[in-house]
């Protein structure tokens, strides 16, 4: 019996060419997903849907009437050329046949952009063939039905296998082998099916530069989008720094990475720590997951070690969060057993199953914690969610950069190495959390001298108990400096704070920025030193500040 998860796809899609072989994004990844999911007995318990065009109305709702024209054009540039007398309907150019069924036997045929029938709404790198404005039609088609499908509670989950992808392109530009944003066509119909308000949650390597650009200024849309950001990786965009604009500021949130070799810990700690608690708070009717698998272990483009099964936790984790219901589309991903194995573990997910176990290891590499911190610090003005976890893993990805830093210097002479932080760490605007003690003086301490003197934020109970009694005493030194008009260096304090044992809850509301009667806290000390807290947070102000005022 099928179950209530709506599995999207058509075949028409694998007659688009992009480009010649070896090229990443060719069609036997829909044809290895497929296989897979038939083979696994998968796709007998889904509802089949078959794709159809998309109307014109629903691209207007992302893209400009130029771009469009665009695309359903290039099939009439990919046609080979009509000889003088001929009336065979082969030579027939509207994309559903004819010269698409010539097209078909030449798949190398493909229509670069640059030549002279070419317009601006097509960059450079993107090509086609005869069948490619077919193809996008479907794949658009596909997303807005899948849209649809969970506003109006159809169904529950989705999952679109599609081609080409479309993440990367914006409101008139089509680009990176991206003609029309099957996402924002899809959060687009969602909200004209009813929804209030849809989240986009994009995990591929890549940034989605055109979804956060079509959504920018839209308060209704959240895209969070956690990706490679450095001089290596497509498109160059996604720079934690972008928030959105306009009614939209705080809606658009990336997770940028600056470095290859991501790991599963890395995913799973922005999942835990970034992606759920702003979910929560935004409380988004339908979530939509852009799901690229380019991060996987293997990937010809990617540079990273993610395995298949953490794009399975990560859907296990997204899986309740919206109440109107959770769908996956199809972008990126050119390991072709490795994507299939991907794919197979989400859609295992999404009918219910448990995500299989991780292959480990779990830890978050420091690039890791640097870029999700970085985002917490950013964003902690837009969502009050967003606190303080982990300052011993903050002060530890500083310390291993500043470790790797100093073994890549060839010698005593050679000038400073590069610094390894992308992104440089920022300071919140007044009225953030920095004035309540909270998420700010991440940055600020981490790099304070008299807080980290003499101090080694190691690996150990008794030196990471050692570390926070040392920044209370010099958070405390500060607070009492402030009172008495004396500088924070002056020696009689310096003695008064070094003598003191600071509290256990004391130490919690300095990290957290939060106060001793907003919480219940247990603490136990064992032979070794070890400090365990128990903590039961609540909110000290009420209820977090809700979206709703700028629906």
């Amino acid at each position: 019996m099928a179950s209530d998860v709506l599995l999207v796809s058509d075949a028409r899609m694998l007659l688009h060419r992009s480009s010649l072989p070896p090229y990443p994004g060719r069609p036997e990844r829909l044809q290895a997903i497929m296989a897979r999911l038939h083979s696994s007995g998968l796709m007998a318990r889904c509802r089949l849907l078959r794709c159809r065009p998309a109307s014109e109305p629903e691209l207007l709702a992302v893209h400009s009437k130029e771009l469009i024209s665009a695309v359903q054009g290039m099939g009439v540039r990919a046609a080979p050329p009509k000889e003088e007398g001929c009336t065979c309907s082969d030579h027939d150019s509207d994309g559903e046949g004819g010269a698409a069924e010539v097209q078909a036997a030449k798949p190398d045929v493909v229509g670069p952009v640059s030549d002279a029938h070419c317009c601006s709404s097509l960059c450079a790198d993107t090509l086609y063939n005869a069948h490619t404005g077919t193809a996008a039609m479907l794949a658009a088609g596909a997303a807005a039905d899948l849209g649809v499908a969970l506003a109006a509670g159809k169904a529950r989950r989705a999952l679109a296998v599609i081609r080409p992808p479309g993440a990367q392109a914006g409101v008139d530009l089509a680009r990176g082998g991206c003609y029309y944003n099957n996402v924002a066509v899809a959060a687009a119909a969602a909200l004209n099916a009813g929804a209030r308000r849809v989240m986009v949650v994009d995990w591929d390597v890549h940034h989605g530069r055109g979804t956060a650009e079509i959504f920018a200024d839209d308060p209704r849309v959240m895209v969070l989008d956690m990706h490679r950001y450095d001089s290596e990786t497509y498109p160059g965009s996604g720079a934690v720094e972008d928030v959105g604009e306009g009614e939209g500021e705080g809606t658009t949130l990336n997770i940028a990475f600056g470095a290859s070799g991501l790991a599963d810990g890395d995913l799973l700690s922005a999942g835990l720590h970034v992606v759920l608690p702003v979910a929560l708070q935004f409380r988004p009717d339908v979530m939509i997951v852009s799901a690229g698998f380019g991060a996987l272990k293997g990937d010809p483009i990617g540079g990273c070690e993610c395995s298949p099964a953490v794009f399975a936790h990560l859907t296990y984790l997204l899986a309740g969060v919206a109440p109107k219901g959770l769908g996956l589309l199809l972008e990126g991903g050119y390991n072709l057993s490795a994507t299939a194995d991907a794919v197979e573990g989400c859609l295992r997910v999404l009918q219910g199953e448990a995500p299989p176990p991780l292959p480990g290891p779990w830890a978050t590499t420091s690039a890791g914690w640097v870029g999700i911190m970085n985002a917490m610090q950013i964003h902690s003005r837009y969502w009050s969610s967003l606190h303080p976890l982990s300052f011993n893993g903050w002060v530890g990805a500083v310390n291993e950069q500043q470790r790797q830093m100093q073994e890549s210097e060839p010698g005593p002479h050679a000038e400073a190495a590069e610094p390894l932080l992308q992104q440089p760490l920022h300071s919140p605007p007044s009225g953030s959390f920095d004035e309540a003690g909270g998420f700010a003086g991440y940055s600020r301490f981490g790099y304070d001298e008299d807080a980290l003197e003499d101090t080694e934020f190691e690996a150990g109970n008794e030196l990471q108990l050692d570390a926070l009694k040392q920044l209370a005493v010099t958070l405390r030194r500060r607070q009492d400096a402030a009172a008495v008009g004396r500088p924070a260096g002056d020696e009689e304090l310096m003695e008064e704070g070094g003598d003191s044992d600071p509290d256990p809850a004391e130490v919690l509301d300095f990290i957290l920025g939060t106060t001793s009667s907003a919480r219940g806290t247990a603490v136990n000390s064992d032979d070794d030193g070890a400090l365990t807290l128990a903590l039961e947070l609540e909110l000290v102000d009420g209820a977090p500040p809700s979206m709703d005022k700028s629906i």
